[in-house]
């Protein structure tokens, strides 16, 4: 019975193709670091994600679709020498 359950296993993985279609997301933290935050400030940090979908046509070409979703802040209060300029976004 073993021997009859491997051989149509490894018949039924033969026919097996790569898949076409890579679907997926992602989670993760988004943070401005520019004129207004010159270095990471964690009371800015938020948080963001995406999906993304892909259609394989072959080994070398596919085509990938993606959407992130995301908030950036920067506030010059964070940094004692930028507060008395006062600029947020």
């Amino acid at each position: 019975m073993k021997k009859v359950f491997y051989i149509l296993l490894f018949a039924g993985l033969s026919g097996l193709k790569a898949q076409n279609i890579d679907v997926g997301v992602g989670l993760g933290l988004a943070n401005y670091w520019g004129d207004l935050s010159p270095a990471i400030a964690l009371g800015e940090t938020k948080a963001s994600g995406n999906v993304f979908a892909r259609l394989n046509f072959n080994k070398t070409w596919s085509l990938t679709g993606q959407l992130s979703v995301l908030e950036v802040s920067g506030n010059d209060k964070n940094f004692d020498f930028n507060k008395t300029r006062n600029l947020n976004f």
